[in-house]
């Protein structure tokens, strides 16, 4: 019955599908503490793991609470005890095979690419994704962690990034997959900007563009829907746009976007998501 009450515990408060975020959490807890050896030189006899939850974005804990009952063995003649570490353990299992059955359901990101260059991007095994830098955001990434862009940085108003990485003769953004730990997730990929490109741009290229711009919001409203990918409770695919900026128009939009407050089964618009974009 555990592995069915901690899920149920992942989807409360009517979410569809299990909160990684809190499942990763949970596990890491778990492996400190059981790198605490000094609890198996105690008796304790009744202490508890609390796993919390909110309805709040990123709140939950885990902690161990109650030691009424907690004293040294040496002080009581016992020999060491063993289960705290088999408790700890045996949560722990229980937590990563959990883990490793909702990875396991989760999407391949190169499947949901909504915009961008499908050869441009590497999605690795830990979560973490690969890009090919051009010069202008490689550098951006360096000297956010530098300067006035920290604010970007301590926010999470940009992805986590790990420095570049050079892989065949060529460098290499490394930064945080957001889409990683997420089991059926929706977006929406949106361009900010009246143009794409610097004015030093290639001349041909900056008319291309520029053009391609004036076909769309861009002009009008400095962002443009590049693409969107949304799929249904059980993980099925309702509807993927690749790039389809041309067929999007100003009054197009907040219907799109009540489409994503709608997706993964939702009856009504996820307006705990709306206010996080807001904010």
């Amino acid at each position: 019955d555990i592995p069915g009450i901690f899920q149920r515990l992942l989807q409360c408060h009517n979410k569809l599908v299990p909160n990684m975020e809190a499942l990763n959490y949970y596990i890491k807890t778990l492996e400190k503490l059981l790198k605490y050896k000094e609890m198996s030189k105690r008796y304790s006899r009744g202490s508890s793991v609390l796993f919390a939850l909110s309805n709040l974005s990123n709140k939950y804990q885990c902690k161990m609470i109650d030691f009424a009952y907690v004293r040294k063995l040496e002080e009581i003649n016992e020999p060491v005890d063993e289960g705290y570490i088999l408790g700890i353990k045996s949560l722990l299992n229980i937590l990563k095979h959990m883990q490793d059955s909702f990875k396991a359901q989760m999407l391949n990101p190169t499947d949901a690419l909504v915009g961008g260059h499908v050869e441009n991007f590497e999605f690795l095994v830990d979560g973490t994704m690969l890009k090919k830098s051009g010069a202008d955001e490689g550098n951006f990434y360096e000297e956010m962690l530098k300067t006035e862009g920290k604010y970007l940085v301590e926010n999470k108003l940009i992805p986590d990034y790990y420095g570049m990485k050079e892989k065949e003769g060529k460098k290499w953004m490394h930064f945080e997959n957001m889409l990683a730990g997420k089991i059926y997730p929706s977006y929406i990929d949106c361009k900010i900007g009246k143009s794409t490109c610097l004015p030093d741009y290639d001349p041909k290229k900056k008319e291309a563009d520029d053009n391609r711009c004036a076909k769309t919001t861009s002009i009008t409203l400095g962002f443009r829907v590049t693409g969107q990918y949304f799929v249904d409770a059980f993980g099925n695919v309702t509807e993927k746009e690749y790039r389809g900026y041309f067929k999007v128009k100003e009054e197009d939009i907040p219907e799109i976007f009540e489409r994503l407050l709608k997706c993964n089964g939702r009856e009504n618009p996820n307006l705990e998501g709306l206010e996080y974009f807001i904010e």
